[in-house]
């Protein structure tokens, strides 16, 4: 949904979204398949102009299925995002010199439209994609899988050995100093 940011009114614009569970994986061609929606994508926002600054305030709520990265076994993942958002006119910030340009801290997280036009389902993306964790965990307690044999910790115990095997032999020098300094 594009907005031209000239027909927000003064008093704001209320705006809202809902998308299909599949939006995300069409809307980026890319979408890692590692991130499932399991229910439809709403959103409502607040959009509101000062001058050729646009401040857009929302509320995103979904769900997914995500995979824990100790154990690998799928779980449910609510998202519900609220985020305040500054956008600026694109046009406004590109540099027209070959040579590079070093941003300043504060530009650094600063997000654009571009050509008088607000696109909501970018910011609403935007969102989603950095409220999803990096590392998800089924639960924080989660002891994840045993290297050796690969049983998931959380549901047996397993047999192996836990020896502390060097496998990469520039790494030997060091583990006998563990001998010469004893621990404190």
């Amino acid at each position: 949904m594009k907005i031209s940011i000239w027909e927000i009114p003064e008093e704001g614009l209320e705006v809202s979204l809902e998308k299909e569970k599949g939006w995300m994986e069409i809307y980026h061609s890319e979408w890692p398949s590692i991130y499932r929606f399991t229910s439809h994508i709403k959103g409502s926002f607040k959009v509101k102009r000062l001058g050729t600054k646009v401040i857009v305030e929302g509320f995103i709520k979904t769900e997914l299925e995500l995979e824990c990265s100790r154990c690998l076994i799928p779980f449910s993942y609510p998202l519900s995002i609220n985020f305040v958002s500054e956008l600026y006119p694109l046009e406004d910030f590109v540099f027209r010199s070959s040579e590079p340009v070093e941003l300043r801290k504060n530009e650094m997280e600063m997000e654009f439209y571009s050509k008088g036009t607000l696109d909501i389902e970018e910011v609403m993306s935007t969102n989603i994609i950095l409220n999803i964790p990096t590392y998800p965990l089924c639960k924080e307690s989660c002891k994840g899988i045993c290297p050796y044999c690969g049983k998931n910790l959380n549901f047996e115990k397993c047999a192996c050995k836990k020896e502390k095997t060097i496998k990469d032999e520039r790494w030997r020098a060091l583990e006998s100093l563990k001998n010469i300094f004893p621990k404190k």
